[in-house]
């Protein structure tokens, strides 16, 4: 049980990090946002860059609170034994 809390610790840490190096990555314009993305804002523009890793951003946000809810479940059940 401890080698699956250490593997999810760095995969947390992983997708915890790769997270920040989009959220950075992404260009700070007011008229567009991670969750209302400026396509939807009446650009004709297409898929861009800001809404790729808008979209990408999202998806690591879902993993990371999710390996974040498993990994406290397995830490709790290796402390009750």
């Amino acid at each position: 049980m401890e080698f699956l809390q250490n593997i999810l610790t760095v995969l947390q840490i992983f997708v915890g990090v790769v997270t920040m190096i989009f959220i950075l990555l992404q260009d700070s314009n007011e008229r567009s946002n991670i969750i209302v993305p400026e396509s939807s804002k009446g650009s004709n523009m297409g898929s861009s860059r800001n809404e790729k890793l808008a979209k990408r951003t999202k998806v690591l946000a879902i993993i990371y609170v999710v390996l974040s809810i498993f990994l406290g479940v397995v830490m709790t059940l290796t402390t009750v034994k």
